[in-house]
């Protein structure tokens, strides 16, 4: 059967892309969030997603990189540690620190809430922002560019996708809680059809769900999971 790829968007696919071009043509710019005392701002990036956000749920096992900025007034960033009250939720690494740069990955592990606390060098705190971590319990695929058409369903799958043969496909796998989109760099466990593997766009990181291929006609299996979580069995159709 013909695909109308014009016009044979489902809905949900349509709003997705629909999202990443609106998202994508206003900058698709992270959010800052500014700590409860008003003295520092908190801003996420390497989420995920277009656009990063400390008000969506960061999914357990995933991570996030967070900046440290001064609100509004100078702040030496070097003196600067960011700590959580919550250790078995999250675990805070330091990335880069210097006067002007205070970068820190943070990574959920376990469900449950959390604040990311600022101390100066004497251990007092100096601002701090709150933060929540979900598990997932679904991946879903997210429709980033590319002729596409899903989900379809078929026996043995989760979701069935059709693309066009031959044509540049970008599809994200994406953790879910129920129908809430969970935020974070998500390191998935993959297995990937050898034939889908060499269609692969050079560069592409999947274990951190960066699926974009161009491939001949045929059928392409992949599996991705995260660790302890969920599992998506995922079946392209290239027409």
């Amino acid at each position: 059967m013909a695909i109308p790829w014009k016009k044979g968007l489902t809905m949900r696919s349509g709003l997705i892309l629909g999202l990443i071009t609106v998202a994508l043509a206003t900058g698709a710019c992270n959010e800052v969030t500014s700590g409860k005392t008003g003295v520092l701002t908190f801003t996420p990036d390497e989420c995920g997603e277009v656009g990063c956000s400390l008000r969506d749920d960061l999914a357990v096992g995933a991570s996030m990189l967070v900046s440290l900025d001064g609100a509004g007034r100078q702040v030496d960033l070097a003196n600067l540690t960011l700590i959580t009250n919550a250790a078995g939720v999250l675990r805070v690494e330091a990335v880069k620190r210097t006067a002007l740069t205070s970068e820190w990955r943070v990574t959920a592990l376990s469900a449950g809430p959390a604040r990311l606390i600022a101390i100066d060098p004497a251990g007092h705190e100096v601002d701090y922002t709150s933060i929540a971590a979900r598990a997932a319990s679904a991946i879903h695929i997210e429709h980033r560019s590319g002729n596409a058409v899903g989900p379809s369903a078929r026996a043995g799958f989760d979701e069935v996708w059709t693309v066009k043969a031959g044509e540049s496909i970008d599809l994200r796998p994406a953790p879910f809680s129920g129908n809430v989109r969970l935020t974070g760099n998500v390191a998935y466990h993959v297995d990937v059809d050898k034939k889908l593997l060499a269609g692969l766009a050079p560069g592409s990181k999947l274990d951190h769900g960066e699926l974009t291929f161009r491939v001949p006609a045929g059928e392409y299996d992949a599996a991705f999971d995260i660790p302890g979580g969920p599992l998506l069995r995922l079946l392209i159709v290239a027409q």
